[in-house]
């Protein structure tokens, strides 16, 4: 019961709070290759957003391999130590 009202209050923030864009924990991500529910969830949870035209951010992305999934479900934003630090754009070369 109690899993089922925050699941609720989760769905009425994203319907009623100015958000524009959702972070999946870490957690979800650094299990995701060995536990298909956790890629299952991700699934989910990149559908729900994209649906209500929010972005979606994943965090902890730290092998190639998490990379490869999250490209293969149409995921434009990660970050994780596998990715580079940000970086003032007239640093960035082509």
């Amino acid at each position: 019961m109690i899993l089922e009202l925050v699941i609720l209050l989760y769905l009425i923030y994203l319907r009623d709070l100015p958000v524009d864009t959702l972070k999946i924990n870490r957690s979800f991500v650094s299990c995701m290759e060995k536990e298909k529910c956790s890629l299952g969830i991700i699934q989910t949870i990149i559908t729900l957003p994209h649906t209500l035209g929010l972005d979606v951010i994943s965090e902890g992305v730290e092998t190639v391999s998490q990379m490869k999934i999250l490209r293969s479900l149409s995921w434009k934003y990660r970050e994780g130590y596998l990715l580079p630090k940000p970086m003032p754009p007239h640093q960035i070369e082509d």
